[in-house]
C-alpha cells in the first residue's frame, strides 16, 4: 500500500528515514552509463546542494532559474531549493550550445520571475550580463548541511512552472505544495500506483509531465529511471523501451507522437531481448490517441510483450498542476478508443491564487 503524505518533501524525508537503502533514482547518460542514488544518498546530495545555495546568499522566497539536462546534479539542486523555500524554475537548456536566441529566452524567463541567479550545466561562450550565472556542479559540491530545516506548510509555494509553448513567451505558473500533492495523489489513485511499480521517463524536467513524474515517484516512494530527451533522441528504442526492458519498469509516459514514431522505427527490424511484459501502463498524452495509432503500436510491440491494456490516454494542463483526465484502467484503449476519459478529481485541492501568482500573471 502506498503511504500518502501532505507534501512531496514530507514523503522524501520519510523515505530517507524509513527506507534509506532503497533505490530512489537512476539517471542514464548518453553512453548508457547509469548513475544510481538510494534515498540516503540522494538526501546527502540534497544537503550539499542546499549548502551550495545558501553559500550564494540565497534565502527563502528567492527565485532561481535551473537550466540543465536531467541529471543527479540538477535534481539535487531542484530538491534543495524546494527544501529551503527557494523557488526554482526549470527551463530548457539551449540545444545548440551557444545559440544567442535560446540564451536570450533563458534571460527573458529569469527577468520575468525576478530570479536572483541562473544556474547552468555549462557556461555559454558569451554569458549574458543581466544575471549572475553559476554552474550547477559547483552548487552541488557545497558544504553539507546537518539538516534541511522545517518542512513546508501545504500552502507554501513549491516551485515555478514554465509552460511549454510552441510560439510566444512561455507562461509562468506558481505551484504550491497543496496543489502539487493533491494532483500527485489524484494521479496515483487514477494509475493505481503499487509498491512494485518502477517509473521510466525521458521527458525533460522543465516539462510539467516530466517534473510531476519525478516528484510523484518521490511522493509515492517508488524508483524512477530517467534519461535526458537529447539522449533519447539519439536512439529512441534503446533509450526508452530497451532500458524499460532491462530494469523491469512498469509505468512510462510520453506524448502520443513519440509512441507512433517509435512504432515506425521499431517496425524496421527485430529487437532481440526486448521484453515489455512488465509494462503495466504507458500513458499517452499531449494530443489525441487515434484507434489506428494505438493499434499500430500494439502490432509493433505486442510481439515483445506489450499489452493493449497498458495504453492509457490522458490529458493535462499546467493550470491544473498537470493531470485533468485519465482513461479508465479497466478498459482497453485499443478495443474502445471512443470512450471518454474521466476527470481526475480524487484529492483535488481547492482553487487558490497567491499574490505572487497574480503578480506573475499580470506580467504575462
Amino acid at each position: 500500500m502506498i503511504e500518502l503524505h501532505s507534501t512531496v518533501l514530507h514523503a522524501f524525508r520519510a523515505a530517507i528515514e524509513q527506507r534509506p537503502d532503497q533505490l530512489a533514482l537512476r539517471v542514464i547518460g548518453p553512453t548508457g552509463d547509469a548513475t544510481e542514488r538510494t534515498y540516503a544518498q540522494l538526501g546527502a546530495d540534497v544537503r550539499r546542494a542546499a549548502g551550495g545555495l545558501l553559500s550564494m546568499g540565497l534565502a527563502r522566497g528567492d527565485r532561481v532559474v535551473l537550466c540543465a539536462p536531467s541529471s543527479i546534479v540538477s535534481i539535487s539542486v531542484h530538491l534543495a531549493a524546494m527544501s529551503l523555500g527557494i523557488l526554482p524554475v526549470l527551463v530548457a537548456p539551449p540545444r545548440n550550445g551557444d545559440s544567442t536566441l535560446q540564451w536570450n529566452r533563458v534571460e527573458g524567463i529569469a527577468a520575468r520571475v525576478r530570479a536572483c541567479a541562473v544556474c547552468v550545466h555549462s557556461f555559454p561562450d558569451r554569458v549574458p550580463s543581466k544575471h549572475d550565472y553559476t554552474r550547477l556542479d559547483q552548487i552541488a559540491a557545497g558544504p553539507s548541511l546537518e539538516g534541511l530545516g522545517p518542512l513546508p506548510r501545504p500552502e507554501d509555494p513549491a516551485h515555478l512552472q514554465s509552460t511549454a509553448r510552441i510560439t510566444g513567451e512561455p507562461r509562468i505558473t506558481m505551484v504550491d505544495h497543496l496543489h502539487l500533492a493533491a494532483n500527485i495523489r489524484a494521479v496515483g489513485a487514477a494509475l493505481d500506483v503499487r509498491p512494485q511499480d518502477h517509473f521510466y521517463m525521458w521527458l525533460p524536467l522543465h516539462h510539467d509531465m516530466g517534473l510531476l513524474a519525478l516528484l510523484g515517484a518521490l511522493h509515492w516512494q517508488r524508483p524512477i529511471t530517467l534519461t535526458d530527451p537529447a539522449t533519447f533522441l539519439q536512439h529512441p528504442i534503446r533509450h526508452w523501451f530497451q532500458w524499460m526492458s532491462r530494469y523491469g519498469c512498469t509505468i512510462t509516459a510520453a506524448p502520443t507522437f513519440a509512441y507512433l514514431a517509435c512504432a515506425r522505427i521499431a517496425a524496421q527490424r527485430q529487437h532481440d531481448g526486448l521484453d515489455l511484459s512488465a509494462c503495466r501502463l504507458a500513458i499517452w498524452g499531449a494530443s489525441p490517441v487515434s484507434p489506428s495509432g494505438a493499434e499500430q503500436f500494439l502490432r509493433t510491440f505486442g510481439p515483445y510483450g506489450y499489452r493493449a491494456s497498458a495504453t492509457l490516454p490522458a490529458s493535462g494542463l499546467i493550470a491544473a498542476t498537470l493531470a485533468i483526465t485519465v482513461a479508465n484502467l479497466r478498459a482497453s484503449a485499443v478495443a474502445d478508443a471512443a470512450r471518454v476519459p474521466s476527470p481526475v478529481t480524487a484529492g483535488r485541492a481547492p482553487a487558490r491564487r497567491s499574490a505572487d501568482t497574480e503578480q506573475l500573471r499580470a506580467e504575462d
